[in-house]
Protein backbone atom coordinates (compact mmCIF):
# COMPACT_ATOMS: atom_id res chain seq x y z
CA UNK A 1 0.00 0.00 0.00
CA UNK A 2 1.47 3.57 -0.71
CA UNK A 3 0.17 7.09 -0.50
CA UNK A 4 1.57 9.75 -2.64
CA UNK A 5 0.28 13.52 -2.12
CA UNK A 6 -3.56 12.09 -1.08
CA UNK A 7 -3.83 9.41 -3.84
CA UNK A 8 -3.87 6.04 -2.15
CA UNK A 9 -2.65 2.52 -4.13
CA UNK A 10 -3.15 -0.93 -3.18
CA UNK A 11 -1.68 -3.48 -4.61
CA UNK A 12 -3.04 -7.43 -4.08
CA UNK A 13 -0.63 -10.75 -4.46
CA UNK A 14 -1.42 -14.26 -4.75
CA UNK A 15 -0.06 -16.52 -1.78
CA UNK A 16 -0.95 -19.64 -3.50
CA UNK A 17 -2.66 -20.16 -7.09
CA UNK A 18 -5.02 -22.87 -7.63
CA UNK A 19 -5.16 -26.04 -9.51
CA UNK A 20 -7.84 -25.03 -11.88
CA UNK A 21 -8.26 -21.51 -12.36
CA UNK A 22 -12.29 -21.06 -13.28
CA UNK A 23 -12.64 -17.49 -15.10
CA UNK A 24 -16.33 -16.59 -15.03
CA UNK A 25 -17.00 -13.97 -17.87
CA UNK A 26 -19.46 -11.25 -17.06
CA UNK A 27 -21.94 -12.22 -19.59
CA UNK A 28 -25.08 -10.31 -18.28
CA UNK A 29 -26.26 -6.92 -16.70
CA UNK A 30 -29.45 -6.13 -15.28
CA UNK A 31 -30.84 -3.20 -17.04
CA UNK A 32 -33.04 -0.81 -15.13
CA UNK A 33 -34.90 0.70 -17.79
CA UNK A 34 -36.47 -2.61 -18.73
CA UNK A 35 -36.11 -4.39 -15.53
CA UNK A 36 -34.58 -7.16 -16.62
CA UNK A 37 -31.17 -8.68 -16.94
CA UNK A 38 -29.86 -8.57 -21.09
CA UNK A 39 -26.97 -10.13 -22.43
CA UNK A 40 -23.08 -8.43 -22.85
CA UNK A 41 -22.09 -9.88 -26.31
CA UNK A 42 -19.04 -8.04 -26.35
CA UNK A 43 -16.15 -10.20 -28.06
CA UNK A 44 -13.74 -11.73 -24.58
CA UNK A 45 -10.48 -12.85 -26.46
CA UNK A 46 -8.73 -15.73 -24.71
CA UNK A 47 -5.18 -17.68 -25.00
CA UNK A 48 -4.90 -21.44 -24.92
CA UNK A 49 -1.79 -20.84 -22.07
CA UNK A 50 -1.75 -18.14 -19.48
CA UNK A 51 0.53 -17.17 -16.87
CA UNK A 52 0.31 -14.98 -14.10
CA UNK A 53 2.82 -11.80 -13.85
CA UNK A 54 5.14 -12.06 -11.11
CA UNK A 55 4.54 -8.97 -9.84
CA UNK A 56 0.61 -10.60 -9.42
CA UNK A 57 2.49 -13.15 -6.54
CA UNK A 58 4.38 -12.68 -3.57
CA UNK A 59 8.26 -13.20 -3.97
CA UNK A 60 9.51 -16.35 -3.69
CA UNK A 61 6.10 -17.79 -5.61
CA UNK A 62 7.17 -18.84 -9.46
CA UNK A 63 4.08 -18.46 -11.21
CA UNK A 64 3.34 -21.40 -12.70
CA UNK A 65 1.18 -21.68 -16.32
CA UNK A 66 -1.91 -22.62 -17.26
CA UNK A 67 -3.29 -24.86 -20.49
CA UNK A 68 -7.02 -23.93 -21.37
CA UNK A 69 -8.75 -27.31 -20.46
CA UNK A 70 -12.84 -26.19 -21.00
CA UNK A 71 -14.83 -23.39 -22.45
CA UNK A 72 -18.29 -23.36 -21.39
CA UNK A 73 -20.26 -21.00 -24.03
CA UNK A 74 -23.88 -19.79 -23.22
CA UNK A 75 -26.12 -19.10 -26.62
CA UNK A 76 -28.93 -16.95 -26.53
CA UNK A 77 -30.04 -13.11 -25.52
CA UNK A 78 -31.38 -13.71 -22.49
CA UNK A 79 -29.91 -14.72 -18.86
CA UNK A 80 -33.25 -16.45 -18.25
CA UNK A 81 -32.84 -18.81 -21.38
CA UNK A 82 -30.47 -20.03 -23.97
CA UNK A 83 -28.35 -23.13 -24.37
CA UNK A 84 -25.11 -24.13 -22.81
CA UNK A 85 -22.82 -26.39 -24.46
CA UNK A 86 -18.91 -27.11 -23.74
CA UNK A 87 -15.65 -27.59 -25.20
CA UNK A 88 -13.27 -29.86 -23.32
CA UNK A 89 -9.79 -31.05 -23.84
CA UNK A 90 -8.88 -34.52 -23.09
CA UNK A 91 -5.37 -35.03 -23.38
CA UNK A 92 -4.70 -33.46 -26.81
CA UNK A 93 -7.69 -33.30 -28.42
CA UNK A 94 -10.86 -31.07 -27.85
CA UNK A 95 -14.53 -32.40 -28.14
CA UNK A 96 -17.71 -30.46 -28.27
CA UNK A 97 -20.11 -31.35 -25.89
CA UNK A 98 -23.71 -30.12 -26.67
CA UNK A 99 -26.64 -32.15 -24.96
CA UNK A 100 -26.83 -35.81 -26.58
CA UNK A 101 -24.01 -34.66 -29.13
CA UNK A 102 -20.35 -35.32 -28.70
CA UNK A 103 -17.99 -34.17 -31.49
CA UNK A 104 -14.33 -33.59 -31.66
CA UNK A 105 -13.23 -30.43 -32.90
CA UNK A 106 -10.22 -28.32 -33.70
CA UNK A 107 -8.62 -25.86 -31.34
CA UNK A 108 -9.24 -22.90 -33.88
CA UNK A 109 -12.85 -23.49 -33.47
CA UNK A 110 -12.14 -23.62 -29.61
CA UNK A 111 -10.95 -20.60 -29.99
CA UNK A 112 -13.22 -18.84 -31.97
CA UNK A 113 -15.73 -18.89 -28.96
CA UNK A 114 -15.16 -14.75 -28.40
CA UNK A 115 -18.65 -13.77 -28.47
CA UNK A 116 -20.50 -16.82 -26.58
CA UNK A 117 -17.74 -17.66 -24.07
CA UNK A 118 -19.51 -17.99 -20.54
CA UNK A 119 -16.51 -19.29 -18.33
CA UNK A 120 -13.04 -20.71 -19.02
CA UNK A 121 -11.34 -23.64 -17.01
CA UNK A 122 -7.16 -23.16 -17.01
CA UNK A 123 -5.39 -26.36 -15.41
CA UNK A 124 -1.84 -25.71 -13.68
CA UNK A 125 0.50 -27.57 -15.54
CA UNK A 126 2.55 -27.87 -12.70
CA UNK A 127 -0.08 -29.37 -10.20
CA UNK A 128 -2.54 -31.52 -11.66
CA UNK A 129 -2.70 -34.60 -13.50
CA UNK A 130 -5.82 -35.91 -15.73
CA UNK A 131 -5.09 -39.00 -16.49
CA UNK A 132 -7.75 -41.71 -16.90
Amino acid sequence: EAVNEGQATKRLRFESLPKVLVVNLKRFLYNKDTASTQKITKRVDYEETLTFDRSWVVDGIEPPGYQLTAVICHHGDSANGGHYNAAVRYDTDWYMYDDTLVRQMELREVMNQQFTAYILLYRCDEKVSIRP
